[in-house]
């Protein structure tokens, strides 16, 4: 991994890197909140309704897989986490960016503000589950291709997913409805040892700037690899030669020579400033 900048979203805080044995997960904490959002429900027909609605946010883990280059979104409690498949999100926590970008968010700040602020819609979301539960029942029926009970009526209450049946409910209502009920649902909370485990590191967030440095530069730094397996700096100023970082107690300064050439060799510059407390 090269020496690179990385952003955090402003409202984090806690930074949780968990070390993998091909990977590394780093994560954000963001608190309960109310967030403003935009939706789109699109309908079978090609049609598109959108609205603008606020609804509440439990607490979130956002986790940035570096190498595979993949997000997660989970709620968070007690140390457990669950997939936040609230609209935009797969089953199994990955977040679905779409078509709206023309490559994945660069960083934990990116992919917060792209999540947040593309529309949401139904899709990988479990508002098809949510529509079974609540459904009105059918309004007529074509049996066309049909799957049918003994009786030749539907088998369940909404024929979503079943058949092309249409049902008494106004869906775009329905899907605002969801998304605001969201949050009050009750999550399947487990422990995932690949966001979250006994050895990741629980940093305190100094700034929303970070310096991510490979560990082949430990020496150079004066630090013990086997205490920063990897250097996450958090950035508390800068000038036209250097970052002025921090971690835990200590202060360093980084060359932006390292950051501009990310090579070994620029790396070891006789520049670099070992740690102090």
């Amino acid at each position: 991994m090269n020496p690179r900048v990385y952003f955090l979203p402003k409202n984090a805080q806690q930074l949780v890197v968990t070390y993998l044995a091909d990977d590394i997960a780093v994560s954000i904490v963001v608190p309960k909140h109310k967030k403003d959002i935009h939706s789109s429900f699109v309908a079978d027909s090609g049609r598109t309704t959108q609205s603008k609605l606020s609804v509440d946010v439990p607490e979130l883990y956002l986790t940035h897989l570096l190498q595979e280059d993949q997000f997660l979104l989970n709620a968070h409690q007690n140390g457990l986490l669950a997939p936040y498949v609230f609209a935009n999100v797969y089953d199994y926590g990955a977040i679905c960016f779409g078509d709206f970008f023309d490559h994945c968010p660069q960083d934990l700040r990116q992919a917060w503000n792209y999540y947040w602020e593309t529309p949401f819609n139904q899709e990988n979301s479990e508002f098809y589950e949510y529509h079974k539960e609540k459904c009105l029942g059918t309004s007529s029926h074509s049996y066309a291709g049909h799957k049918e009970s003994i009786n030749n009526n539907c088998i369940c209450a909404c024929c979503i997913e079943i058949c092309n049946c249409p049902c008494y409910c106004i869906q775009s209502h329905l899907f605002e409805q969801y998304l605001k009920d969201y949050s009050s649902r009750e999550f399947n909370y487990a422990k995932d040892p690949n966001i979250l485990s006994e050895n990741s590191l629980l940093l305190e967030i100094l700034s929303s700037k970070l310096i991510i440095l490979p560990q082949i530069l430990a020496a150079t730094l004066g630090l013990k690899a086997q205490k920063y397996p990897d250097m996450f700096f958090f950035v508390l100023r800068e000038d036209e030669t250097f970052y002025h970082c921090a971690l835990d107690h200590h202060t360093l300064q980084i060359p932006k020579a390292w950051i501009k050439h990310g090579t070994r060799e620029e790396a070891r510059s006789p520049d670099a400033q070992t740690f102090s407390s």
